[in-house]
C-alpha cells in the first residue's frame, strides 16, 4: 500500500471516529435537554401546588342559636374573592347539595395564615332536628385560578357533637 493510501486510511478512520463523536455528543445534548425540560414541568406542578391558597376548618363551635366555623388559609397566597355557601338539614348532605345553595356568604379576602369565621343561624323551631350541615367556600388566587374547600359533618353517636365526613379541595 502506497503512503498515500496509508495516510487516506489513517485520514478515514479519524473522520469516522470524529463523526461518531459528534453523534454521541449530540444524543447526549437531546437527553441532557429532553431531562432539563422534564424538571421544568415537575418544578412548575410543585410550585403551582405549594403556592397556592390551602383553605381548611381549624374549628367548630356549636351554640345555642347558630354553628361557628373557623377556617384558616394554609397555603401562601390569599384566597381572593371568597365566597361561602352553606345548608343545615335533617338528612345527609352531598356536595351536591351544598353547590346547589342559592344563598351566598361574601368572605372577602382570606389571607395566608389568618382566619375567617363561617357562621351559620340555627332554626328556631325546636322540632326542626338537624342531621348534617356542611359548607363550600369558592374562590380565586393568582391569576384567576379558581379555588375550593368544603366540609360535610354530621351529627355522631350519642348526638353530643358533630363529625366530618367528608372534606375536598380543588
Amino acid at each position: 500500500m502506497s503512503l498515500y493510501a496509508r495516510q487516506f486510511h489513517q485520514l478515514s478512520e479519524f473522520q469516522t471516529a470524529l463523526d461518531l463523536a459528534q453523534i454521541a455528543t449530540a444524543a447526549a445534548a437531546a437527553v441532557a435537554a429532553g431531562v432539563a425540560v422534564w424538571q421544568s414541568k415537575m418544578t412548575k406542578q410543585q410550585i403551582d401546588s405549594r403556592l397556592r391558597p390551602w383553605i381548611g376548618t381549624k374549628e367548630i363551635m356549636i351554640a345555642q342559636d347558630k354553628i361557628e366555623v373557623v377556617l384558616t388559609n394554609y397555603g401562601g397566597l390569599p384566597a381572593l374573592s371568597a365566597v361561602g355557601k352553606s345548608d343545615l338539614s335533617d338528612k345527609v348532605l352531598t356536595i351536591a347539595d351544598l353547590k346547589g345553595q342559592d344563598d351566598k356568604n361574601t368572605m372577602g379576602t382570606i389571607m395566608p395564615n389568618s382566619e375567617k369565621f363561617y357562621i351559620m343561624e340555627l332554626s328556631d323551631d325546636p322540632h326542626k332536628k338537624i342531621l348534617s350541615f356542611g359548607y363550600v367556600v369558592e374562590y380565586t388566587y393568582a391569576g384567576g385560578k379558581q379555588g375550593e374547600y368544603g366540609m360535610i359533618a354530621k351529627l355522631g353517636a350519642g348526638n353530643r357533637r358533630f363529625e366530618i365526613i367528608q372534606e375536598w379541595t380543588k
